[in-house]
C-alpha cells in the first residue's frame, strides 16, 4: 500500500453497497491508501479494503475463495501475526450488475516497517520471530507472505504491509496487515522468482536486524 493519504471521504462514495456493515449511512471514512489491487479506508476502529476491480457477481465470488484461500495459506505459518479477515461481496453504486471485494479488517494503530528504525516500542524479538515465520513458510510451500516487492529492492524496511502496533495490549508486535498476495506472487510465470526474492528480502532483514 502506498502512503497513508490525508483526504477524507464519505462512507456512501466507495462505490459499494454496504447492507451487510453495520455503519451508518453518512458515516466519515479516512481514505489510507492504494495498492494494485484495493484502496483501503478507515471508519472508527475497522479498515475495509475495497476491490478496485469489478467482477460479475459470480466473478467476484470467485476472487473472494482466492483470497480466502492465500489467507488460509499463510495461517498455519503466520497466523499469530494477522489480524482476523472477513470478506463479502458488495454491488457497485456505479453499475449494479457489478460487484467488488472487500476486505474487513480491524484498524492496527502504529508505523508501518518503513518508519521500523524510528520505532522505540518495535519489538525486534516479535518481528525475528515473524520473519522466520515467513522463511518456515517459504522453506515448506515455495510461497512467502507479500512483505516485500521489486519497486523498493525487497526491501522489507521500505515496506508497508506490515504494522508495528503501538496498542498497550500489543505492544511492538508487527502485524501482518495485507494477508493476501499480489499479482506478480499469483503469475505462474514470475511468482517462483517473486517468493524467493521476498525470502531473500527476509534473510536480509533478519540479518540486519541481529546486528543492530
Amino acid at each position: 500500500m502506498d502512503s497513508p493519504e490525508l483526504a477524507v471521504v464519505r462512507f456512501d462514495q466507495l462505490d459499494v453497497v454496504h447492507a451487510d456493515l453495520t455503519f451508518a449511512a453518512d458515516a466519515v471514512v479516512r481514505r489510507l491508501g492504494r495498492g494494485f489491487n484495493s484502496r483501503a479506508y478507515q471508519v472508527d476502529d475497522t479498515v475495509l479494503k475495497v476491490s478496485r476491480g469489478m467482477y460479475s457477481k459470480n466473478g467476484a465470488y470467485r476472487h473472494l475463495w482466492t483470497l480466502e484461500g492465500e489467507q488460509a495459506l499463510l495461517s498455519p505459518y503466520v497466523g499469530e501475526y494477522i489480524p482476523p479477515t472477513n470478506y463479502l461481496v458488495a454491488p457497485s453504486e456505479q453499475a449494479p450488475d457489478r460487484h467488488r471485494v472487500v476486505a474487513v479488517q480491524p484498524y492496527i494503530g502504529g508505523l508501518s516497517m518503513a518508519n521500523f528504525h524510528a520505532s522505540p516500542k518495535a519489538d525486534r524479538s516479535q518481528l525475528v520471530d515473524f520473519l522466520e515465520c515467513c522463511l518456515r513458510m517459504y522453506r515448506k510451500t515455495g510461497y512467502a507472505p507479500d512483505i516485500a516487492n521489486i519497486q523498493t529492492g525487497f526491501d522489507i524496511f521500505r515496506n508497508h504491509n506490515v504494522v508495528i502496533s503501538d496498542s498497550p495490549a500489543t505492544d511492538g508486535k508487527p502485524h501482518l496487515v495485507d494477508t493476501n498476495f499480489g499479482r506478480f506472487q499469483r503469475s505462474k510465470t514470475f511468482g517462483p522468482l517473486w517468493h524467493r526474492q521476498i525470502a531473500n528480502g527476509a534473510h536480509r532483514g533478519l540479518a540486519a536486524i541481529r546486528a543492530a
